[in-house]
């Protein structure tokens, strides 16, 4: 299928091209090289909301919901052959609702306590 420029509607200049797909056809953003080796999720959005409050050294369980709204792709070069080695996926997500699903005081892991050495 061949797409054709079609001049944008919104360009008052008239000078800018769109490129209009037919039916629900979508652009690959397929970039060649290594598949991603590993994968990293930034959360961005300030702070969250919360009601009560909390203790120094508490544990606290949100479960968050947010909007993925950046996606790059970083190469990892290896330093002595400037080979790439791998490919590391970096997606930022806007928070958009969070809610609290615990909090508790941290666990005693002393071995006085029972805990693991």
């Amino acid at each position: 299928m061949a797409l054709e420029p079609v001049p944008d509607p919104q360009d008052e200049q008239g000078d800018g091209q769109s490129l209009v797909l037919p039916g629900s056809e979508q652009l690959s953003f397929s970039i060649g090289g290594k598949k991603p080796t590993s994968s990293k999720l930034t959360l961005t959005g300030g702070q969250i909301e919360v009601e009560g409050q909390f203790k120094k050294g508490e544990i606290v369980v949100f479960q968050v919901e947010a909007v993925v709204e950046e996606v790059a792709f970083r190469d990892q070069v290896d330093s002595k052959t400037r080979q790439v080695v791998g490919c590391t996926r970096k997606q930022k997500a806007r928070i958009v609702g969070s809610q609290l699903v615990e909090s508790h005081p941290p666990a005693d892991l002393s071995p006085a306590a029972g805990g693991d050495d």
